[in-house]
Order: C-alpha cells, then sequence, then structure tokens
C-alpha cells in the first residue's frame, strides 16, 4: 500500500505544484512609484530560462514519485488510488478510498456467498452423479440378454415368474424404440415374448415372421424354433387352426431329429398343440395320431420336462378315445399316465396323474361299471389331497351311474 507521506507528498505536489509552476508563488519585488527602470533583456531572458527549468525539475520529480509509487502498488485497488490522486486530489482520493474499501468489501462477501452457494451445488451435484453411477452400475450388474432370460424356461415359466416377464418387457421397450433395420435377434426374442405375455396375438405373428424371415441364416436352432412355435400358438388363438398346424408342421420338420433336449421338448409341445388344433376341427384320429407321435419319439425319456410333454400327450389322447367313444381305449391311455409317472415327485406329473385318475373314473362311468369307477375316484381323492364333490356333481359323465345305488351310497358317504 501507498505510505501515508508518500500519499501527502505527491497530493500536495499535484494539488500546490502546478501553481507553483505557472508562478503564482511569492511575488517578485515590484519598482517604487513613479520609478522608471529599464528593463534588461539578458535578466529577462535568464528568469525566463530558470523558470522553465524549475517547472521541469517539478514534472520530473512529479513523474519519478508517481513510477516508485506505481512500481510499489500489488493491486487494482492501489492503482485505481493512484490515478484518482493524480485527477482529482486528495479529499477526492479519500471519498474513492472509502467508496472502494467498502465496495471491495461488499464484493468479498457477495463472492464469499457466492462461492458457499456454489460450492453447496456441486457438492449436491456430485451425490446425485454419484448415486446415478451407482444405479447405472447396479442395473449393468443384473442386465442380461432376452436368451440369457430365457434360457432353459419354458413360455409357462417364463408367463409365471414376475422377474422375468419385467426385464423381458423393459427389453422389449428399449428394442421398440430402434429403427426396425437396427434390430438384432435378441430384441425380437423380447418383443415376440413380451406380446405374447400380453396375448397381442397378431404382434406376435407379426414380430416372430420378421424375426424368422430377418435371421434364417444367422439363428440358431433354439432361437428359430422358439419364433416359430410361438408365432404358431398365436395362429391358434386367433382360430386359423389351419395355418396353425401348418406352421407345428413346419417345427417338427426342421428339428424332429435333434437329440437336443430343448429341442425335443419343444417338438413334443408342438406335437401337443398341433393335436390340440385337430381336436377343435374335429379331427380326433388326427389329433390321437400326433399323440401317438409324441409317445413313439419320447415314452422312454428319463427327462422332467420331456415326461411332462409324454403324460400330457397320453391324457389327451385319453379325452380323444372317448369322443371316440373308444372309452377302453382310453382308460388304458389314462392307466399309462398313472403307472409311468404315479411315482413321480415333480409336481406337473403329480398333477396329470390326478387328472388322468379323474378321467379314468369317467371312463368307467361311461362304460356302467360303477364299482371300477367309485375306486378310481378313491385314489383320486388320496392322490389330490380330498375329494371335490362338486367336480363330481358338474361332471356330465356321471350322469349314467347317478342314480345307480352304489354310487348313490358313495355321494352320501362323502356328504353329498
Amino acid at each position: 500500500m501507498i505510505k501515508s507521506v508518500q500519499l501527502f507528498i505527491l497530493a500536495s505536489l499535484l494539488f500546490c505544484g502546478p501553481l507553483a509552476a505557472q508562478g503564482v508563488s511569492t511575488p517578485p519585488p515590484q519598482p517604487k512609484a513613479g520609478a522608471t527602470v529599464a528593463p534588461n533583456p539578458d535578466t529577462t531572458r535568464i528568469a525566463e530560462l530558470e523558470r522553465d527549468n524549475a517547472e521541469a525539475r517539478y514534472k520530473a520529480d512529479i513523474a519519478e514519485m508517481k513510477a516508485d509509487i506505481l512500481a510499489a502498488q500489488t493491486n487494482w485497488f492501489e492503482i485505481l488510488t493512484s490515478s484518482m490522486i493524480g485527477l482529482f486530489g486528495v479529499l477526492i482520493t479519500v471519498v474513492v478510498l472509502g467508496l472502494a474499501w467498502k465496495l471491495d468489501k461488499t464484493a468479498r462477501s457477495e463472492i464469499a456467498m457466492a462461492k458457499q452457494d456454489m460450492d453447496a451445488q456441486v457438492k449436491e451435484a456430485g451425490k446425485l452423479v454419484k448415486q446415478a453411477r451407482e444405479a447405472v452400475a447396479e442395473i449393468e450388474k443384473h442386465k442380461k440378454t432376452a436368451e440369457e432370460w430365457m434360457r432353459g424356461k419354458r413360455i409357462d415359466e417364463l408367463l409365471e415368474n414376475l422377474e422375468d416377464r419385467k426385464a423381458l418387457a423393459d427389453l422389449a421397450a428399449s428394442a421398440e424404440k430402434k429403427p426396425r433395420n437396427q434390430l438384432s435377434l435378441d430384441d425380437y426374442r423380447a418383443l415376440v415374448f413380451d406380446a405374447f405375455s400380453k396375448q397381442n396375438w397378431s404382434q406376435v405373428i407379426s414380430w416372430a415372421t420378421a424375426m424368422a424371415y430377418v435371421f434364417e441364416d444367422e439363428a440358431d436352432d433354439a432361437a428359430m424354433m422358439f419364433t416359430l412355435s410361438q408365432k404358431a400358438y398365436a395362429l391358434g388363438e386367433l382360430n386359423r387352426h389351419e395355418d396353425a398346424i401348418a406352421a407345428y408342421d413346419d417345427c417338427i420338420a426342421r428339428y424332429g431329429g435333434s437329440e437336443d433336449p430343448y429341442l425335443q421338448e419343444q417338438v413334443a409341445n408342438a406335437l401337443v398343440h398341433k393335436g390340440f388344433n385337430l381336436v377343435t376341427l374335429n379331427r380326433h384320429e388326427d389329433a390321437i395320431a400326433a399323440y401317438d407321435d409324441v409317445i413313439a419319439r419320447y415314452g422312454g425319456s428319463e427327462d422332467p420336462d420331456l415326461q411332462e410333454q409324454v403324460a400330457s400327450a397320453l391324457f389327451n389322447k385319453g379325452v380323444g378315445l372317448n369322443k371316440l367313444n373308444r372309452h377302453e381305449d382310453a382308460i388304458t391311455a389314462y392307466g399309462v399316465v398313472i403307472a409311468q409317472y404315479g411315482g413321480s415327485n415333480d409336481p406337473a406329473l403329480q398333477k396329470d396323474v390326478a387328472n388322468a385318475l379323474f378321467n379314468k373314473a369317467c371312463s368307467y362311468a361311461l362304460t356302467k361299471d360303477e364299482q371300477r369307477c367309485i375306486e378310481t375316484l378313491e385314489l383320486w381323492a388320496e392322490r389330490r389331497g380330498g375329494m371335490d364333490m362338486e367336480a363330481i356333481k358338474n361332471e356330465p359323465d356321471f350322469d349314467g351311474i347317478r342314480n345307480r345305488e352304489a354310487f348313490k351310497a358313495f355321494l352320501t358317504k362323502h356328504g353329498a
């Protein structure tokens, strides 16, 4: 900062110096009144030169002092102070100094407050960024492809599992935002399943057809089987049964000879669903032939999934045989389910066995063999954990023996 002595000297010089330089200081002696003094040119010239020299020295001193002070100044505040002294004098400089100090203090306070606010915002932004990164990391950690979510699972398992359904729905939502020409095989998988889960059968057919067309030469057998079978199922749901049968035949022709367990299970499923569509068209003999194909191909398999398909084929064969009034053959078909899978611990197979017992009892009723019908119903009750009298009451197959004494006694025994 400028020392007070320097400030005073500079202010005094600046304020008073110009007057002295202009000859306004102590006036020279004046000649007495009435005296006549002849001017001396040399003396006059010397005086002028002395004044000029004094003024030059004065200006040089001021310039030198300004230079010294400016060299010692360290910020804009001091420079402003120096400049204001030169322009307005001591009084104005003091005022400016006060204002500058006040403004500087206010500015520093505002800057400090702004910095604190900015620091707080930066800190909050940092927290948000950290949270966002953690969220992305968590998503990435659990992120799977549609193929990974579907691997080794049947469509009904995927539909029953909420986590699977949501994950595949999210993948489908992302895929729908992409241009069609940028969709991957995995995108199509997710789109087909999502449409299937929403029972949007027309959309299933659309996505599945596109997937098969675009990736015919690139998709593996499992992917192609998935899309073709879902398309076939959707066609059946739209009552396009002939088209559905043709689509299932395509699946069977492509992969019927595969040794891959997944493809074998899908072929068996295609044959069973082909049978369903044939039954809808009242082509019961053809349906039974489709079920027999499943039994012939996979009847001896130890694979649980294939066993479920075989049990389903045997059960539906029995239904078809009853439709054809071949009740004894139906009883045989149901008997195979019971004998072959009665000892299984698989819940799905246990359900098939229970259903086979009920339908076998119905077949006995249709042959008017009420005694065997009652015995089979008792086994059915043991298998399912209790008698369901409402099911018996509402089943028309029992109408032919409902008024017989033995059956009436059975109903009374169980509270009907």
